[in-house]
């Protein structure tokens, strides 16, 4: 391999799924996966096996693409090229299969089960359980990524459980790394959906860990932050004037810091 580069997932698919291709390549890509694509990755004049074997062996996982017309001829190169790779360093292949399509891919292998995924989903069930896929095989610092922006999308459709549950895998990647400032930010998250919830008590004791880790570490902005979110607790609950002495809290570090 002479391409140093690593993606997060290659996409093998046949020209006549050419659009539902992109539609999912764009999805992973815009959640920070790195995706390699020939329609955006090759260059004119280069050589196309070249980079094909290059970016096959660069990357944590595959995607096989088959949609109503079956494989495509010219995903044939790369299934061989997947083949082996999954031989050598047990690369994660996973096959999409388009609308129910139930084509099996050649050996070998053929022994892999398809993710179903509808050609015109009415959401984005379908594209979220592809990325929660693959995020084992991620590299954590772009899992941490992928993780928070999941997170954003359910919170955003109301989905509080479903993003509880992936701000806690974010939290747990962050606590094997030693990244502290990220496990604060990431508890500031999940008191939000406490707070959204109602809960309250839950939300406030979330908040008083990400502030011990914030002080803990130095970090005056985030601790800024997390008092300002504890004084909204407090307003909620009527208590006002714990509400301002927190307020004030986080006023007086943000003038510190030149936070204007």
């Amino acid at each position: 391999m002479t391409d140093s580069l690593h993606y997060d997932t290659f996409i093998s698919y046949s020209r006549a799924d050419s659009t539902n291709a992109t539609r999912i390549a764009s999805y992973l890509q815009d959640i920070g996966f790195r995706v390699w694509m020939d329609k955006w990755e090759l260059i004119p004049g280069q050589n196309s096996s070249v980079a094909l074997e290059n970016a096959i062996e660069s990357a944590f996982s595959a995607l096989v693409i088959v949609g109503s017309s079956g494989i495509g001829q010219n995903q044939l190169e790369e299934l061989q090229i997947i083949a082996r790779e999954r031989l050598r360093r047990s690369l994660r292949v996973i096959p999409l299969s388009l609308a129910g399509v139930s084509t099996k891919l050649p050996a070998p292998l053929s022994d892999l089960k398809p993710l179903l995924i509808h050609e015109e989903p009415q959401d984005l069930d379908d594209f979220r359980q592809l990325a929660f896929e693959l995020i084992g095989e991620l590299p954590p610092s772009v899992a941490e990524i992928v993780l928070h922006k999941l997170s954003e999308q359910l919170y955003g459709l109301g989905e509080f459980t479903k993003a509880s549950r992936v701000l806690e895998r974010s939290l747990l990647i962050q606590r094997t790394l030693g990244d502290r400032s990220g496990e604060g930010k990431t508890l500031n998250n999940i008191s939000q959906i406490y707070i959204a919830r109602g809960d309250y008590n839950t939300a406030l004791t979330t908040l008083e860990q990400a502030l011990a880790i914030q002080r803990d570490i130095g970090d005056r902005a985030g601790e800024g932050t997390t008092l300002n979110n504890i004084s909204q607790i407090y307003k909620a609950r009527g208590d006002y004037d714990t509400a301002l002495t927190y307020l004030e809290q986080s006023l007086a570090i943000s003038r510190a810091i030149g936070d204007r």
